[in-house]
């Protein structure tokens, strides 16, 4: 949106979400009116930041916020939840779950204008937690969205997990740790053998075996996702029992 005398005008209007835009040399960058009580939302928009809001109506001023969610060795940890609360109240602005990559995306409100005024809604406190097999872990920081736009924070855990790897051994009690790792040939060859996988999908390369249960009696395998392998499970010297789940 480029020279215009008013780039943005929400008029008697409610729930309008305006994001990722460019508004340049205009004389008012957004507006917000209305007789009712009326939310708008501008999020992540390059702008002069002219806005202004007349009447009852409110303008909701957003920015993304991007979580980087590790684990141990800087591994990426899917699937954890990511929250931003105000400071001010503790209350939840936002939250979103982490992608395959480690990053959750946020959409955080810096401020709200409302009547000519403007309130700063942050600092926010971000709290990082994901439930594995050992209970409920977290961690946290603050973050200023009005001095720190565009910024990008990271979040580590401590879990509890093995990595899995080609021809590991899988004796005892195990647990997965979280995430996809290429492992082929995995052997069990060990009784009483319990693996439990926490979110963990294990790759094959269509020609190799997934785990290997090798004269071992009394396995279980439980809530693992096993692809492109050959064999996912192969037994050999057949087991008196062995138990899959998930």
């Amino acid at each position: 949106i480029n020279n215009v005398s008013l780039g943005i005008n929400f008029t008697e209007s409610q729930n309008n979400l305006i994001q990722d835009c460019n508004i340049s040399q205009s004389t008012t960058d957004a507006v917000a009116s209305s007789s009712t009580y009326t939310n708008n939302t501008l999020l992540n928009l390059t702008s002069a930041e002219s806005y202004s809001s007349l009447g009852n109506a409110s303008l909701k001023i957003k920015e993304y916020l991007f979580v980087n969610a590790t684990y141990n060795s800087n591994l990426p940890l899917p699937n954890a939840n990511v929250s931003g609360y105000f400071n001010s109240s503790g209350v939840l602005d936002y939250s979103a779950l982490t992608w395959a990559s480690g990053i959750a995306e946020l959409q955080l409100t810096e401020r709200i204008i409302s009547n000519l005024s403007t309130n700063y809604t942050t600092p926010h406190n971000i709290t990082l937690s994901y439930s594995s097999s050992t209970g409920l872990l977290t961690n946290s920081t603050s973050i200023n969205l009005t001095t720190d736009q565009g910024s990008t924070i990271n979040l580590s855990l401590s879990i509890d997990c093995t990595a899995p790897g080609d021809n590991l051994n899988l004796n005892g009690a195990v647990s997965l740790c979280p995430g996809s790792f290429i492992a082929r040939n995995m052997v069990i060859n060990t009784n009483l053998t319990n693996v439990t996988c926490d979110n963990t999908i294990l790759l094959g390369d269509y020609d190799s075996n997934g785990i290997i249960i090798n004269g071992a009696s009394n396995v279980s395998i439980s809530d693992c996702e096993l692809r492109n392998y050959y064999l996912a499970i192969n037994v050999f010297n057949f087991s008196l029992y062995f138990d899959l789940n998930g």
